[in-house]
């Protein structure tokens, strides 16, 4: 339930000052310092982030590949807290359909931004990178390898060589996801670097794909 000092407030959400990227510092239904920038955790009034808001922008947080993962863990249940569905029960339809939103949206940006290859491939999008859609390049002596290694697994590699064949490709893919991680946290970074961080993320695709064969 609601308090009932919000009952009788206005919703920002659907009158008043219109969603926008930049949300308000003070709640507008009860003048409380806002802890979360979509969601009042005094009186629970809900704001709706501008459709260009991003991940970041609905816990608050600045866009960059380096995080506090404990403090966006903390942000992300207290804004699933404050945006679940079962609290507008009974409320406007707009109000739920709102709650219903900002819940996916909320889930979705957890999703992403508490995953260190996902996090890598928004922070890419973020800046003006290509998607792996757009580029597909991976350096042609890992394609090499990875084919030669597929074989070898197909083959019948016997358990001693399949267990060197999975520590080989765990080390590369570990070494492979500290690359990312540091080209990442460059970002925006120039041409070269924002290439390079593409180019990473396909190859560790490859090194994910095999470890799940081994």
């Amino acid at each position: 339930m609601m308090r009932a000092a919000c009952d009788s407030a206005p919703d920002p959400t659907m009158s008043g000052p219109q969603p926008r990227a930049t949300l308000p510092l003070k709640c507008h239904a009860c003048d409380r310092p806002m802890e979360l920038p979509i969601a009042c955790t005094g009186c629970h009034q809900l704001y709706a982030p501008a459709p260009q808001a991003t991940h970041f922008d609905l816990f608050g947080l600045p866009p960059s590949y380096t995080l506090d993962e404990s403090e966006l863990r903390r942000r992300f249940l207290a804004a699933s807290r404050e945006t679940h569905p079962d609290r507008f029960v009974g409320r406007p339809d707009d109000t739920v359909r709102t709650s219903l939103e900002l819940s996916a949206r909320v889930n979705r940006a957890y999703e992403v931004l508490s995953n260190p290859l996902l996090r890598a491939e928004y922070v890419l999008e973020l800046s003006g990178g290509k998607s792996a859609a757009e580029d597909k390049s991976v350096p042609q002596d890992v394609l090499t390898w990875a084919l030669m290694t597929r074989e070898e697994l197909e083959e019948g590699a016997g358990a001693d060589r399949r267990a060197a064949i999975g520590a080989d490709v765990r080390q590369r893919y570990d070494a492979q996801a500290a690359r990312i991680a540091e080209l990442a946290r460059s970002m925006p970074g120039d041409d070269a670097a924002r290439r390079s961080l593409r180019a990473a993320l396909n190859t560790i695709k490859y090194y994910a794909s095999l470890l799940r064969e081994i």
